[in-house]
């Protein structure tokens, strides 16, 4: 019933945000980051929800000890050979949820919630990206860096959420030019400033993403690999 309570509150609250948003009169008095900020919480509380959702409805089906010391052989020696709704019913016997958090343009976090263990984290790399999303403020930064001939690196700090792929296009939509290469046979330039910062924060390397993205090793001019 608690949870249930917690639900509706947060789904009241979820409400009247977008309730918000969807007034005209009430929306043009929001700046373009106020409203990015609003969308985020609506988001934020969508997940929370979908958490709890999952607590609510998981099973409470007992699994005999015999049953399950099978069930746990099983998936040792083969995953694939049972269902997914069979391994969903064993882990939940040890597992009370996973909370995913989205932490950059390409990048979302995990958390097991273990019973008896201690939690495991990790992160969810996202092959899509959302470089078509650019609000009026990042567009007015795009156009002052071009203004002043900016270097790479200031660029890409300055737009910390669009990867130098991103920027470079949509700088010769919005400038006429391309303030930088485009760099789109570099996997690093598909990658934004905050995914680098969190793959930093969890000591993952580039590779790891090239590998998850099925990526090969190419050269250089000068012949070194990248």
């Amino acid at each position: 019933m608690h949870i249930q309570e917690t639900m509706n509150g947060l789904e009241t609250r979820r409400r009247a945000i977008l309730d918000d948003l969807e007034n005209p009169k009430m929306r043009k008095k929001m700046s373009e980051r106020t409203i990015e900020e609003k969308y985020q919480k609506v988001g934020e509380i969508e997940g929370e929800v979908a958490r709890l959702n999952a607590v609510l409805n998981r099973p409470t089906k007992y699994i005999p000890l015999p049953d399950l010391i099978s069930l746990i052989e099983q998936l040792r020696a083969n995953w694939d050979s049972l269902p997914p709704a069979k391994i969903r019913d064993v882990a939940l016997v040890f597992c009370n949820g996973i909370l995913l958090t989205p932490r950059s343009d390409h990048i979302w976090s995990f958390e097991v919630q273990w019973e008896l263990w201690q939690n495991d984290s990790g992160i969810i790399w996202l092959n899509v990206g959302d470089k078509y999303h650019w609000f009026d403020e990042d567009v007015a930064t795009l156009k002052d860096l071009a203004d002043r001939d900016a270097q790479l690196e200031e660029v890409l700090q300055a737009l910390p959420k669009f990867s130098q792929t991103a920027i470079s296009n949509m700088s010769l939509r919005e400038c006429g030019r391309r303030i930088v290469p485009k760099g789109s046979h570099r996997l690093d330039a598909y990658m934004t400033r905050e995914d680098m910062s969190i793959i930093e924060q969890y000591g993952i390397g580039i590779d790891q993403i090239a590998a998850l993205r099925g990526a090969i090793k190419a050269r250089e001019f000068n012949g070194n690999e990248y």
